[in-house]
């Protein structure tokens, strides 16, 4: 008995829907960006407020010491430096902090719209496949319910024809084992044909699975990605919060890598990519080992010396690794100290404390 076919469901890979989802995002994006150029014009302002401060201050001490008949004495040196240093340079260095603190809080919103953005793409795709695999099971149940109704009829017919055929008469004999030889023969085509459809759903459950499992192992990668966008906050522009800043920005450079966003990525750059990342961060005039011991884990360890890493189960020892032309670091070769630090160069628009696509 035939039966009409159902539509398979559509399964899209997350590449496909993140570019329906993009367009929703794009204006949250737009408006994060604008915030940080409002933070700029903030801090510009607020630079030109304490220097007029600082002139009106010195304005008011040369006044002040004229009064007082010092006039011969001049410029009241003294008295200006002690302003300068006790309230115009803390100011200063105070704004500053405050506008980069703020530039990180409007970043890592930025990369939280954009990890959710992967969520939602991820957890569609899930419930696409989730559908396929209760389509493609159903399908098999009617299959094999089909075949087990046609060959129950089957059966009953050549018994009912071989009762026939033995009450009629001996001669027709010969008719009755041609008959019974024809519905063996179609009782047996039946069952290879059961069996070829139950061996096909298991093998389609299987890739099924496994298709699953390799989708859990790139949401995993992105989500420990977007964790190591955190870092220290506070200071006063130290050399650890520019680390700091540095490791939440390369993070989500790294997490926005095709190496880890692609729909078929292991969870693991390339060694030509994870190499590129560690060159900008040693021009950038950072410390190597800080990159390994943070991003180690996107190397695939079954051959960590592409990496630029120690064997596989022995302590890492950090190689240093070609530079971008123009940085000045060092080259791929026996493990040895932390390189010196290198002059600030321009690595393809990728700077520890700024870069957010770019930018």
């Amino acid at each position: 008995m035939a039966t009409t076919p159902i539509k398979a469901p559509e399964v899209q890979t997350i590449d496909s829907i993140l570019k329906t989802i993009q367009p929703a995002i794009d204006p949250l994006l737009a408006n994060q960006r604008e915030q940080m150029g409002l933070v700029e014009q903030r801090a510009a302002a607020d630079a030109k407020g304490l220097e007029q401060g600082q002139i009106n201050a010195f304005r008011g001490i040369t006044n002040q010491a004229q009064a007082g008949g010092n006039t011969f004495s001049g410029i009241p040196i003294g008295e200006q430096a002690r302003y300068t240093g006790e309230h115009f340079l803390p100011a200063m260095a105070n704004l500053k902090i405050n506008a980069q603190n703020e530039n990180i809080r409007i970043r890592d919103i930025m990369a939280q719209i954009q990890k959710d953005s992967y969520m939602q793409a991820f957890q569609t795709n899930q419930k696409q496949q989730d559908n396929q695999f209760t389509y493609s099971r159903d399908e098999a149940g009617r299959y094999y319910g089909t075949s087990e109704r046609e060959a129950g009829q089957v059966y009953n017919t050549g018994e009912r024809e071989a009762g026939q055929v033995y009450n009629t008469s001996e001669r027709e004999e010969g008719q009755v084992y041609n008959t019974s030889e024809r519905v063996a023969g179609q009782k047996y085509d039946t069952s290879e044909r059961v069996a070829g459809q139950n061996y096909d759903w298991k093998v389609l459950m299987e890739t099924q699975k496994f298709t699953s499992a390799e989708n859990q192992k790139g949401i995993d990668a992105q989500m420990a990605l977007a964790r190591m966008g955190g870092g220290s906050r506070g200071g006063g522009g130290s050399a650890g919060d520019t680390t700091a800043s540095a490791i939440s920005n390369m993070a989500f450079d790294i997490a926005n890598h095709a190496d880890i966003t692609r729909a078929t990525s292991d969870g693991y750059l390339s060694p030509e990519a994870y190499n590129s990342f560690k060159s900008q961060w040693q021009g950038a005039g950072l410390d190597v080992r800080t990159f390994n011991d943070q991003f180690g884990y996107v190397s695939n360890p079954s051959h960590s010396w592409d990496y630029g890493l120690g064997d596989s189960g022995n302590a890492r020892q950090e190689k240093t690794i070609a530079p971008i032309p123009g940085s000045g670091a060092g080259s791929v070769g026996a493990p040895s100290a932390a390189p010196a630090p290198a002059a600030k160069v321009n690595l393809g628009g990728w700077d520890p404390t700024t870069s957010f696509w770019g930018n």
